[in-house]
């Protein structure tokens, strides 16, 4: 998904992931997310009051939309400083339309790389807005680094962009490429992911009426007020919502595939030599939804997460692999956002659990079965939603 020819941190070669991963430490610190929290209240806040609007007129709201504009607009703001505006216009930017088309070419580029003279035969009879779009996308992104490379005041502004700009030039640590290259990293993977996990758990909640109702009872009893809902609270206060996540992401992680990894050395695994500078990686669907690993492994159960299903071995989850999930991938080459991400999508749920009371739309009864591609390919998850009667 790089922006050009460079490597980024998702593709680099360990000496240069080192060195990209240095680049933006700063902004994913505790300190970096602390200072990031009233950045991200306050785009969650936007969102609730849309959403009330949808309540209140008492006309369905497609999730998957409004999800995927509260997490673009803040990408926007964290990583380049400049917010994409979809909540205020109710639209996606132009720039993240192209992302969906982008990311339609991800496995074709893919193939690229291994077979160049047989894609490069089938270029010609994909659709030019496919490619058009992964342009179009690589760009915008240059031209929002060189805007900030200009100017000096948009340096001191502690966001990913800022944190990667201390490092251009300095001791040869990124080039303008690397720049290019690593912003068009985070923009997809700072917004998309955590808008697919959002749609998907809410799908499964409202699919699971008991989950449901112990996720909201749960917020609604813990938080009398949203101004005491701050990042540190919800992560200790709210621990069945965080079993909802991470069953989410069981059923539905956000990158379906496998994350890759490359083998520098022949090296054995499961019983098999494996050559080196060979590509393996854990099909992660497959892996989750396998009764090899999983008690009743096609439910949404949250309760396999809890501390009682791990250390009492009557549960029927007990022997559950729960080591399986990991959907930010382990190690040195795990995902450098991953508190981020959690933060953003506790604050989110939380949020909306606690406003509304929410009912699948008949439509959407079925949202679960889509194509994949790099990444979900989400169909609208209309919902209805109604204003919490207590308050």
């Amino acid at each position: 998904m790089s922006a050009n020819a460079r490597k980024d941190i998702l593709t680099a070669n360990d000496a240069d992931h080192k060195r990209f991963r240095k680049a933006l430490s700063h902004a994913f610190s505790a300190k970096g997310l602390q200072a990031q929290e009233p950045i991200v209240t306050g785009y969650v806040d936007k969102l609730i009051g849309r959403l009330r609007e949808f309540a209140e007129a008492g006309v369905p709201a497609d999730m998957v939309k409004w999800y995927s504009l509260t997490t673009f607009d803040l990408i926007g703001d964290l990583a380049f400083g400049e917010p994409f505006g979809g909540l205020d216009s109710s639209q996606c930017h132009h720039l993240v339309a192209t992302v969906f088309d982008f990311l339609k070419v991800g496995p074709f580029l893919r193939g690229m790389e291994h077979y160049p003279l047989l894609f490069k035969a089938i270029l010609a009879f994909l659709p030019t807005s496919f490619m058009g779009a992964r342009k179009k996308q690589v760009e915008h992104v240059k031209m929002i680094v060189q805007k900030r490379l200009d100017s000096t005041a948009a340096h001191r502004r502690g966001d990913f962009m800022d944190s990667m700009i201390r490092h251009h030039g300095d001791k040869g640590e990124l080039s303008k490429e690397e720049l290019e290259a690593n912003a068009n990293v985070l923009f997809i993977a700072g917004s998309e992911t955590t808008a697919t996990l959002l749609s998907g758990v809410t799908y499964w909640l409202l699919r699971t009426p008991e989950a449901l109702d112990k996720a909201t009872q749960e917020v609604r009893s813990v938080f009398a007020s949203e101004a005491d809902m701050t990042f540190s609270e919800i992560t200790l206060q709210l621990p069945y919502m965080l079993a909802c996540l991470n069953e989410a992401f069981r059923l539905y992680p956000p990158v379906p595939g496998g994350l890759q990894r490359q083998m520098e050395t022949l090296r054995q695994i499961s019983g098999y030599n494996i050559p080196g500078l060979t590509k393996v990686s854990v099909h992660q669907s497959a892996a989750y939804l396998s009764p090899l690993n999983f008690h009743q492994p096609g439910q949404f159960i949250p309760e396999r997460w809890l501390p009682e299903a791990k250390d009492e071995p009557a549960s029927p989850f007990f022997s559950d692999k729960r080591d399986v999930v990991q959907p930010f991938s382990v190690g040195p080459r795990d995902c450098i956002g991953r508190n981020l991400a959690y933060a953003e999508m506790r604050m989110v749920l939380a949020r909306v659990l606690w406003n509304f009371d929410l009912e699948l739309c008949e439509e959407s009864r079925d949202w679960k079965n889509q194509k994949i591609f790099s990444f979900w390919e989400k169909h609208p998850l209309m919902c209805k939603l109604a204003l919490r009667r207590d308050i």
